[in-house]
């Protein structure tokens, strides 16, 4: 029984992978904006109309739906700004690199040494992140 345990192990190929292979991801994608009259939800929620009968004039099947159409329908007609945000351009300052020396010494441009509060004598301690690194003052 053994050697046809053995014999099987051997024989049977192990499955192709290669490590640069990716596993495909499922994306489902968002559902598309429902159409609807800007003016006319304005008006009924003016209006003071209950929730539930906006929900059926525009077909929409939930209070967040009524909710984010109203958002978009007032931002649309210029009643309330809309929000700014999202992945745009950052202001991010200018990245000097950072060096080791050769004895193992971390080498710190001297306006960032001065931007951080850090003065000759300062002791830190290190541990590794998910980031990176992290320095932190005793």
């Amino acid at each position: 029984m053994l050697d046809f345990i053995q014999s099987v192990l051997i024989l049977t190929p192990e499955p192709e992978v290669s490590i640069n292979q990716t596993i495909p991801k499922r994306r489902f994608p968002m559902p598309k904006k429902k159409a609807f009259d800007a003016k006319k939800l304005v008006k009924m929620v003016k209006d003071e109309t209950h929730q539930q009968e906006i929900m059926k004039a525009f077909g929409f099947k939930t209070a967040g739906q009524v909710k984010a159409a109203y958002f978009r329908a007032l931002v649309e007609s210029g009643e309330v700004p809309g929000i700014i945000g999202g992945r745009g351009p950052s202001k991010a300052a200018k990245v000097k690199p950072i060096g080791v020396g050769k004895r193992g010494s971390i080498i710190l441009p001297a306006e960032k040494v001065a931007e951080l509060g850090i003065v000759a004598g300062d002791k830190f301690t290190v541990r590794k992140t998910r980031a990176g690194i992290a320095l932190k003052k005793i």
